[in-house]
């Protein structure tokens, strides 16, 4: 049989090892609320991170909207203003026209007379008006190319930090 000593020595070895048991499964557990709590900081951290690249696209996106509608305001004001110079070139043909019809119909003499500067004047109108609708093409070239670089400058300045 045991003796009383031997009885005491397996009680406190016993109680020890429930002891050891104890602190092992409390530092166990406390390692396991750490890796939890560094788990939902990190999940924390990259949802704000998220959140922010979200956010910046969709500031990216608005300034890029916002370009494109001021460089569609542009062109339709270039483009108004190249209708208002047509309408007014057609104005000037039609009045250059007038007075000269005009003119050989209150002086017959000077039809007959003056056919080859009436030509001339036939032919300095045709060149206008053919100098005119270069101008015009080249115009509206030239004010939709520099709407378009001014549109691509600006949406570059808003995408950039």
């Amino acid at each position: 049989m045991l003796s009383t000593l031997e009885i005491k020595i397996l009680a406190g070895l016993g109680l020890a090892v429930a002891l050891l048991f104890g602190i092992w499964s409390y530092n166990s557990h406390q390692q396991s609320i750490g890796a939890a709590q560094a788990k939902a900081d990190a999940a924390a951290q990259a949802l704000a991170g998220e959140r922010a690249a979200r956010a910046e696209s969709d500031r990216r996106a608005v300034a890029i909207q916002q370009e494109a509608n001021h460089a569609d305001q542009a062109a339709s004001a270039a483009r108004a203003d190249a209708d208002s110079a047509r309408s007014a070139a057609d104005r000037l043909r039609l009045r250059l026209a007038a007075a000269e019809r005009s003119r050989s119909a209150s002086d017959p003499s000077a039809t007959s007379a003056s056919a080859p500067a009436g030509a001339a004047v036939d032919l300095y109108a045709d060149v206008l008006g053919r100098t005119l609708e270069a101008a015009r093409l080249i115009g509206a070239f030239a004010d939709d190319s520099r709407i378009a670089g001014l549109a691509c400058q600006q949406s570059y300045s808003s995408l950039t930090p």
